[in-house]
């Protein structure tokens, strides 16, 4: 399409179980007026495949070629250029890329591309559409243009627009050309430096966003800085996950409602027994619904190690930690670092070796 907006666990036991899963219930469908542009620019990509299908089955070049007159880049150009007259210049990137389908000398194409590049960049660059559609747009030009012409392009709108959106839309596009793996030491310094302007100049727009919720994905797996919270366990009393810095911490996500979460608290009962004298703790983020029921579910079944109780499924600190399964746990390390992260129970041996080797780092550390 040429418009970017068209375009659990395992038991103890030997036999695994399917760890239970975050369910979504769907979003209700968003009622909004009708687009002409859009629906004009839907109609015409279907058109266009059911043109490319038809061209598939033809068997002679003399038929090839006079399927070239039926193309629907014909019909649909006036009816796009009169939207544009009237008014909505989001036409204008339409036409910067169905140009190629409807002249055959690229000179010729290559002229009309940039003859609407300049238009649009000279007139339109604080259009809140700007942000996906002339971006992406551009982003597809490295057939006819090349690098250097895409990325002064890209910064060019990047530094007109007074649009936040739009210029952090393109600051994104900019750093993420420049950090490939042919990019030059410069060119992953600078995109560095534009992810952290985006960040600085630019929060609250999609890209800000998006460069948090890559930072929080990267945190929270192997390797990553587990992001602290803020937490109330099952007596009412508030702590964080920072406070046990300098242990090492089996996190584990779970729920009494979770079959195979319940089958793993034998193995956690024992770990925190075992390392109860060791720079080492067990926090539960638990994810029932009940509190009363949670604190009697945990009296019976000698639940002794703390838990935050999250209050359902679907909580901040299993969207924080991007938990898409029960249980979800994870072994962190006493700097805080994430050494093991398991969807479904973890394998007792392994985890058992690894928080042993944690806890050895974290004695040395401390003396």
């Amino acid at each position: 399409m040429l418009i970017s907006a068209l375009l659990f666990a395992l038991p103890l036991q030997s036999t695994p179980q399917a760890p239970q899963t975050q369910q979504q219930a769907p979003a209700p469908a968003a009622q909004q007026p009708a687009d002409a542009f859009l629906t004009l620019v839907k109609d015409y990509g279907t058109a266009k495949n059911r043109w490319l299908l038809a061209e598939r089955a033809l068997k002679t070049d003399e038929a090839r070629a006079a399927h070239q007159a039926l193309k629907p880049v014909h019909e649909f150009w006036p009816r796009v250029e009169a939207l544009v007259t009237a008014g909505d210049a989001r036409g204008l990137v339409w036409m910067c890329e169905a140009i190629a389908d409807k002249l055959e000398v690229r000179e010729e194409v290559v002229a009309k591309k940039r003859e609407w590049i300049e238009k649009l960049l000279a007139e339109h660059a604080d259009a809140p559409w700007a942000a996906s559609e002339v971006v992406a747009m551009l982003a597809r030009q490295r057939p006819w243009f090349d690098e250097e012409f895409v990325r002064a392009r890209i910064e060019e709108l990047a530094n007109k627009s007074k649009n936040k959106e739009v210029s952090a839309s393109a600051w994104f596009e900019l750093a993420r050309r420049l950090d490939s793996s042919k990019s030059t030491a410069e060119e992953q310094a600078r995109a560095v430096e534009l992810r952290a302007r985006i960040t600085k100049d630019f929060p609250g727009t999609r890209a800000a966003g998006e460069l948090a919720a890559r930072a929080n994905a990267q945190a929270v797996e192997v390797g990553g800085t587990a992001p602290d919270f803020d937490a109330v366990d099952g007596d009412g009393v508030a702590f964080k996950l920072s406070d046990y810095r300098g242990k090492v911490v089996l996190l584990d996500f779970w729920g009494f409602w979770c079959g195979p979460c319940v089958a793993s608290l034998p193995h956690v009962r024992t770990l925190s027994e075992r390392f109860k004298d060791a720079p080492f703790a067990v926090i539960g983020v638990n994810t029932d619904d009940d509190r009363q029921r949670f604190l009697e579910q945990c009296k019976a079944r000698n639940v002794t190690w703390r838990n935050a109780f999250a209050g359902g499924k679907d909580n901040a600190i299993s969207r924080q930690y991007r938990v898409r399964g029960y249980p979800t746990v994870l072994v962190i390390d006493h700097q805080g670092v994430v050494r093991k992260r398991y969807l479904g129970a973890a394998p007792q041996r392994e985890v058992e070796r690894v928080i042993e080797e944690l806890i050895e780092a974290a004695r040395t550390a401390a003396k």
